[in-house]
């Protein structure tokens, strides 16, 4: 699979010869490029906000961006792939607050996640369901959950040096401040997701507290869980399978159970918005940008 944020050209084209096609008019060239960076736009979005519906939103409005903005592009000023990030990372950090994040804010005000936890976490035997899928959904949802507690500059550099493993020197490109400042951020970031795993997470230790099942029935009461759309069925394969390279090198490296609950989840199959670009393309004012 295409990972734009490897060193070199994977997948035979390179960015900048799509985009130097679409540019000249080549409406295939651009559909090549919008459907190489549009499920990893997406991924970004699910985890910024943990919902569907406002990740296909927000990729949309990223791409119409793209789409709109590719001929302000200068490579003299950096990468094609630094460039777009860059407008998905302004994008996400400057949207308003997500349904899904006023309700953990509320919970884990003044910080103590951990007190929130206990308190709305039923250890019941009768809340523990038979139903599997529910239980991964649970698991896929607290591990996300867990990033919206953090503030969104912090989520974001998370989610790109952790889960996505892009390096300082990308990643500060992207976020435009210092690779210093890069790690830092992602040091902080890791040590408070990871504090919670290490200490409460029954997936890392069995001696730890939490089971995913027992908080299926909260997060179905609170609209965290939506059997009709669930994560777990959106991913056809892994996080680590599509990072690649990168993601192994970073498990050898520090041999953590606790990153790979990040690399083991699911890397979401983005909805096809092919037909939807078309429609874009031919659209009466888009038609004039494209023509």
């Amino acid at each position: 699979m295409y990972n734009p944020f490897r060193n070199g050209i994977v997948g035979g084209t390179d960015d900048e010869e799509l985009l130097a096609g679409a540019l000249g008019g080549d409406r295939q060239a651009l559909e090549t490029l919008v459907r190489r960076h549009q499920p990893w736009i997406y991924n970004i979005a699910c985890r910024m906000v943990l919902d569907l519906d406002e990740a296909e939103d927000i990729t949309q409005e990223i791409l119409i961006k793209l789409i709109t903005h590719l001929s302000g592009y200068d490579p003299a000023r950096g990468a094609f792939r630094t460039w777009l990030y860059r407008i998905v990372a302004n994008h996400v950090l400057s949207l308003r607050r997500s349904r899904r994040e006023e309700p953990l804010s509320a919970m884990t005000a003044g910080g103590d996640y951990f007190a929130a936890l206990e308190r709305i976490v039923d250890r019941r035997s009768s809340s523990m369901p038979e139903n599997r899928v529910l239980a991964e959904e649970s698991r896929i949802t607290c591990i996300t959950g867990m990033l919206l507690c953090l503030d969104r500059r912090s989520r974001m550099v998370f989610i790109l040096g952790e889960i996505f493993g892009v390096g300082d020197a990308l990643g500060s490109e992207i976020m435009e401040i210092s690779r210093a400042n890069f790690r830092t951020i992602l040091s902080r970031s890791r040590g408070k997701v990871y504090n919670f795993f290490s200490q409460k997470c029954g997936l890392v230790d069995e001696g730890n507290p939490c089971r995913c099942s027992r908080a299926v029935d909260f997060q179905l009461k609170i609209g965290f869980i939506d059997p009709d759309r669930l994560i777990s069925e959106r991913g056809g394969i892994r996080v680590s399978e599509a990072v690649g390279e990168r993601v192994n090198d970073l498990e050898r490296r520090y041999s953590s159970k606790l990153r790979s609950l990040y690399g083991d989840g699911p890397f979401l199959d983005p909805p096809d918005m092919a037909e939807w670009l078309r429609d874009l393309m031919n659209s009466g004012e888009f038609r004039e940008i494209f023509d």
